[in-house]
């Protein structure tokens, strides 16, 4: 289990750090806007085709309203994830962040948003 320690001299962030950031975020983004509930029938459309026939297929085709509740929740948890990752690699460009070692086996520098 990894464990996170502040030390008080962290690994410095590099402009590599914070693109990878933003791209984690921007994967993020675009994962939810490609499972949105409007995009709903499209989504039943192709999941119905790849599952067609099967017992997955039939549960989601015929259940929309909960595909679409549960879509929903995906959307929103994406997006918070997504603008709270692009937000935070926008703050550690201006030196607006600190870094954290965690303990995996080797350590490394991960950012978090101050």
């Amino acid at each position: 289990m990894p464990v996170a320690t502040h030390g008080s001299s962290p690994a410095p962030a590099t402009a590599h750090d914070h693109e990878q950031l933003r791209r984690r975020g921007r994967a993020w983004l675009w994962f939810g806007f490609a499972v949105c509930p409007c995009h709903l029938p499209f989504t039943l459309l192709a999941v119905g085709t790849l599952f067609g026939g099967t017992a997955v297929g039939t549960a989601i085709t015929g259940n929309p309203l909960t595909v679409g509740v549960a879509l929903g929740t995906v959307t929103a948890i994406a997006y918070v994830k997504g603008w709270r990752l692009v937000r935070a690699a926008e703050a550690c460009g201006t030196g607006a962040c600190g870094t954290t070692t965690v303990a995996t086996g080797e350590e490394r520098a991960v950012l978090t948003p101050r």
